[in-house]
């Protein structure tokens, strides 16, 4: 199991590291070449379709990954079915995108949603290919896939964005990655599509996809909603702000965080009746995305108008509360997100659900709340939010899984402790460099230095275990 699992992680985290590398890179690129405003209208359109990804899935995806054992019959049926909801929320979003437009008062927004609305038909028909390649442990080949899409997507929005194009740039580069992705999918996988439909297997299938597909959207739905408010109350271009602000504190732990489990979801399904193993995966897991994710954001966060005017200029520099702030925020998705994953490998998809229920609940209520007292008030309440859905997920993986607080603490809390002294020091030490690039380095350096030292001499279990990866790849 351990050696499957490095291999996975390992190509997985090529995979994440090179897409969102990319995509990162090439997101500095066009907001230096396009205004917070132009990011503020595709904003709005990544929104719905994030929102109605999840439900076109109907959770086939996971349901297929999870399952032990996959049948001609079951990847047909969920072919069918994402291929006929893709096809009906395509529709939808056609017919709606006058109203839309006129809602958010954004009348280029009509345009943009049409022409958007394709890639959910890219997507629907992806869904079960990817799931093929996952499912095979196929993460080198994923690597390849993304990267390369990326990569030519990437280059393909700059020309438009220098060009002129502003926020079109933007929708095609969706729409040519999501094209892409879709055909060397089917071509990676080597499977193709029967176009049959089994009534058994569409339910067992829903029996586990149906709850997860749910939590899912809630989870969406309540991550997303403050990007419609943030457009409807504040204006375009502070969505644009809050839009790219939240992105940059959230690349590392999310995308950090997200490779490793979806490398590891197949593999730990394999064991799903072996508790107490997914217990000390799951904590150590944790703990070694903790030991990457916690020093970068901590850095990001306390560096991140110096890296904001050396990168992007003044006209971006209201970003740096909504950084600070969600750099902290994000943190808790490295464990809410193990928490979520160790649901689904038990096949709790119905607890998973309640629990995004609960936190969903919750969370509106912070949100009505705080949205009334301006713009920065609900960016602290998103912090609270994310504090209060660590603690909530705990409470429910707890009763699913034997899993602890306790169990959390000692896996988070000694790598959190050294980055936050180590990283306090370089920013103190660097602060008395005039040049805002000497500034960076030096930060950086000491940071670095200074984190991977003392957990040297404490003998943190990440460092034998990354030196030991290496030595092995």
């Amino acid at each position: 199991m351990l050696s499957q699992a490095k291999r996975s992680v390992f190509w997985s985290g090529i995979q994440q590291v090179s897409v969102f590398g990319l995509q990162f890179v090439i997101s500095l690129i066009i907001a230096s070449l396009i205004s917070p405003s132009d990011y503020g209208v595709v904003a709005l359109t990544v929104t719905f379709f994030a929102i109605a990804q999840i439900v076109l899935s109907l959770g086939v995806e996971g349901a297929l990954i999870q399952k032990k054992e996959c049948s001609s019959a079951d990847y047909d049926t969920a072919f069918t079915v994402c291929a006929i909801t893709g096809i009906i929320f395509y529709a939808i979003f056609y017919l709606a995108a006058g109203g839309l437009a006129a809602y958010f008062d954004i009348p280029q927004l009509e345009m943009v949603v049409k022409v958007s609305a394709t890639v959910l038909i890219f997507k629907a028909f992806s869904t079960v290919p990817y799931a093929k390649l996952q499912r095979d442990l196929k993460f080198r080949l994923l690597a390849r896939i993304s990267a390369s899409v990326t990569l030519l997507s990437g280059i393909v929005a700059i020309v438009l964005a220098y060009m002129g194009f502003a926020y079109w740039a933007l929708v095609v580069q969706t729409m040519l990655s999501a094209f892409a992705l879709a055909l060397l999918y089917f071509l990676g996988s080597g499977w193709r599509p029967g176009f049959g439909f089994s009534v058994e297997s569409f339910r067992n299938l829903m029996k586990f996809g149906i709850p997860m597909m749910m939590s899912l959207l809630i989870r969406s739905v309540y991550d997303n909603l403050y990007s419609l408010v943030t457009g409807k109350r504040f204006g375009q271009a502070r969505l644009g702000i809050f839009n790219r602000g939240t992105a940059f504190a959230g690349i590392i732990p999310t995308n950090l965080s997200d490779f490793t489990m979806r490398a590891l979801f197949p593999i730990f399904s394999r064991y799903q009746d072996n508790l107490p193993l997914l217990r000390s995966q799951a904590c150590r897991t944790m703990h070694l995305t903790a030991f990457v994710a916690v020093p970068l954001n901590l850095f990001i966060a306390l560096n991140c108008r110096d890296l904001i005017q050396a990168i992007l200029g003044a006209e971006w520099l209201e970003m740096v509360p909504v950084i600070r702030i969600m750099s902290l925020a994000y943190l808790s998705y490295l464990v809410c997100n193990v928490q979520i994953n160790l649901l689904k490998v038990v096949n709790r998809t119905d607890r998973l659900f309640w629990c995004e229920v609960v936190k969903m609940a919750i969370g509106l209520g912070i949100l009505i709340f705080t949205v009334r007292l301006g713009f920065m008030a609900m960016i602290y309440g998103l912090l609270a939010y994310n504090v209060l859905s660590m603690v909530i997920g705990g409470v429910f993986t707890y009763f699913s899984a034997g899993l602890n607080m306790m169990d959390y603490l000692k896996s988070l809390l000694p790598v959190a402790v050294v980055a936050v002294a180590a990283v306090l020091a370089g920013y103190w030490a660097a602060s008395f460099a005039g040049n805002i690039y000497a500034r960076l380095c030096l930060s950086g350096i000491m940071s670095g230095a200074l984190f991977l030292a003392v957990s040297y001499i404490f003998k943190d279990e990440a460092i034998g275990f990354f030196l030991g990866f290496l030595k092995r790849k």
